[in-house]
């Protein structure tokens, strides 16, 4: 049987559960914004075609596990319904490196 930790360590993980709400609303924060790049990611209805950045590609399996598909995950936090409809097709798009060459920014 475990016992209960008491005293400082109930204080420390309250804080860290206290947070987790807070980090959950940035990421989906970053995520609506690196979605409404158009740059990045972007649909086009005429075609009912999701242009996504190659990241989706990569992490595909990661995406589905958190929505089921890849067009319900990124239709969280596009505004067309049609992003989501059967038969929709997704073009990944070039991942840009240069982006890797960029220096770090000052810490």
């Amino acid at each position: 049987m475990v016992e209960p930790v008491g005293g400082e360590a109930d204080g420390a993980a309250d804080r860290r559960v206290e947070r987790v709400p807070d980090e959950i609303a940035q990421l989906d924060d970053q995520a609506r914004g690196f979605l409404a790049d158009p740059t990045k990611n972007r649909f086009d209805p005429a075609t009912s075609t999701l242009h996504l950045s190659s990241i989706f590609k990569w992490f595909r399996a990661d995406f589905e596990a958190a929505a089921g598909t890849l067009p319900a995950y990124v239709g969280r936090y596009l505004g067309d319904p049609r992003a989501t409809a059967d038969g929709v097709r997704i073009e990944f798009l070039d991942y840009d490196w240069s982006l890797n060459d960029q220096p770090s920014a000052a810490r």
